[in-house]
C-alpha cells in the first residue's frame, strides 16, 4: 500500500535494450503492469554514437520495436486513466497556465499531483492557485472540471 495514496508516480522505461528477448519484455511489462505507477514516459533504444550500448549486438528489430513500444504505450495510458478516475467528483487545487488550451479555448492547469484539467473561467485566474472540482474524464484521457473557488 502506498504511504502517499494520491501521489502521482512516473516510470521511465526503455524498450529494445540489445538483447531484449520477448521473456524479458513481457517481464518488464508484467512488472509494470502490477506496480501502482501513474504514467509512463516511453521511449525506444537508439544507438547514441560513442556509448557502449552503440556497438552491441542483439539489437531489436525495429518493426518489434515499435509493436512493444505501443504496447507499453497503451499501457501508460490505461494506467493514467485509472489514476484519474479516482478523482472524479472531488475538488483539487490547480496551478492554472498562462494560456489556454488551444483546441477548446478553456484554461488549463496541472495539481500537485500532476492531474491536468482543463475547465471554463477568466483569464484572471491564469498564473494562480483555484479550486477546481474534476467532473469528467473523456475518452481522449482529458479531465474537465469546473472552478470551485479561489485561493
Amino acid at each position: 500500500a502506498l504511504q502517499i495514496p494520491d501521489c502521482a508516480v512516473g516510470v521511465d522505461v526503455l524498450v529494445g535494450f540489445p538483447g531484449e528477448t520477448d521473456i524479458a519484455f513481457c517481464q518488464t511489462y508484467d512488472l509494470i503492469e502490477s506496480l501502482p505507477v501513474t504514467y509512463l514516459h516511453v521511449f525506444p533504444f537508439s544507438p547514441r554514437p560513442g556509448t557502449p550500448a552503440a556497438g552491441f549486438s542483439g539489437r531489436v528489430a525495429p518493426d518489434v520495436l515499435k509493436q512493444r513500444c505501443a504496447r507499453m504505450r497503451r499501457l501508460g495510458r490505461e494506467k493514467r486513466r485509472v489514476f484519474y478516475q479516482r478523482f472524479l467528483g472531488q475538488q483539487v487545487e490547480v496551478l492554472v497556465e498562462g494560456t489556454r488550451d488551444r483546441a477548446i479555448g478553456c484554461l488549463k492547469g496541472v495539481s500537485d499531483n500532476y492531474l491536468n484539467i482543463t475547465f471554463d473561467g477568466p483569464d484572471k485566474l491564469m498564473n494562480r492557485l483555484v479550486w477546481v472540482w474534476v467532473e469528467r474524464l473523456e475518452a481522449s484521457g482529458n479531465l474537465l472540471g469546473s472552478v470551485a473557488q479561489t485561493s
